[in-house]
């Protein structure tokens, strides 16, 4: 299952929690969870792994530039 989120480090742990909930609700399938970032390193995503798990669950980084237009292009 291909899941996309957005996060950013001051709601790392509010991800991990909602992850955790979709992993243990979705045992038998492998999920592709792709995080859509713009500050997150790779030590955030190695904490997300350690409390997550790696298990039936891929963490995906997407890095998104901040491009300063706002959320609708203004």
């Amino acid at each position: 299952m291909n899941i996309m989120i957005s996060t950013n480090r001051e709601y790392i742990g509010y991800a991990c929690i909602m992850l955790m909930s979709l992993k243990r609700h979705h045992k038998n399938i492998m999920l592709s969870v792709y995080i859509l970032h713009n500050e997150l390193t790779e030590e955030d995503f190695t904490f997300m792994d350690e409390v997550i798990g790696s298990e039936g669950i891929a963490l995906l980084p997407v890095f998104v530039p901040d491009t300063g237009a706002g959320v609708f292009g203004n």
